[in-house]
């Protein structure tokens, strides 16, 4: 009985080492250290990336970017749709109209606290269709965008701007301006 432990033990740890010499990266799903396949801080995806078009009516990604104490979201489907926005409380709701579905990376939220900017979470979420009752607007489904802002930043809604990109995607682009800096603090004595 022993034996048949050990021999099985020496099959399977020979398994481990043979997949282990074929290395990460053969099978196509594994970069090597150092190798990226997103996009580029220019903006253009990497060689290495596989893109693919997001379906019809889909919010295919949500990104961020830091610039100078800045931020700029971005939204990306595969035809044009209409962006709005509210304030409401510490955040800013944006409305995508013409939009009904996510991609599935999409319903992550981003947490951007660690950047150098004023924005502190980003999360999208559909939401179904709301009839008007008495005291109440109603709404379309759609993508609802909540950018949640870090505490004691003024909140505003961003600059958008719209761009049909090289890779033949829609994209809207929001940017919030970076928080002022406060007052420098008196010194006071302590006669």
């Amino acid at each position: 009985m022993r034996r048949i432990a050990v021999a099985a033990a020496v099959v399977s740890l020979s398994l481990g080492v043979a997949g282990a010499v074929a290395g990460p990266g053969d099978d196509g799903t594994h970069h090597e250290e150092g190798q990226y396949g997103g996009v580029n801080p220019t903006g253009t995806p990497s060689p290495d990336a596989k893109l693919t078009r997001p379906p019809a009516h889909t919010l295919g990604w949500v990104g961020f970017a830091a610039k100078d104490g800045a931020g700029e979201v971005f939204f990306q489907a595969a035809q044009p749709f209409q962006l709005t926005q509210r304030v409401e409380g510490g955040a800013v709701i944006v409305t995508l109209d013409g939009l009904t579905k996510l991609t599935r990376n999409v319903r992550r939220p981003l947490d951007t606290r660690f950047f150098d900017a004023p924005i502190d979470r980003i999360t999208a979420r559909t939401v179904k269709k709301v009839r008007a009752r008495k005291g109440r607007p109603g709404h379309p489904a759609g993508v609802e965008v909540r950018i949640a802002f870090r505490a004691g930043t003024p909140v505003s809604e961003g600059v958008v701007r719209t761009a049909t990109e090289k890779d033949g995607l829609y994209y809207a682009y929001l940017t919030f301006a970076a928080a002022a800096p406060g007052p420098e603090p008196t010194a006071t004595s302590g006669d």
